[in-house]
């Protein structure tokens, strides 16, 4: 990843967020990539993790779309 547009934590503080056009989830401790989020066609602006267990990913794009 050459830069982040966005950065969020997951539901517990084990792992972060960061996205450009793909959305990566890294830990912290380790720093390995531990899953990859594609569909959009453009930089990724916001993203949120939401839903009463914090299991889901809302992502708004420059291309236009909001994927859930």
């Amino acid at each position: 990843m050459s830069y982040i547009s966005c950065l969020c934590f997951g539901k517990d503080i084990s792992h972060v967020l960061c996205a450009n056009e793909i959305v990566k989830t890294m830990g912290l401790k380790s720093g390995n990539l531990l899953k990859e989020f594609k569909g959009h066609k453009a930089v990724v602006n916001d993203m949120a993790v939401i839903g009463k267990k914090a299991n889901q990913l809302i992502t708004a794009s420059d291309d236009g779309e909001v994927i859930n």
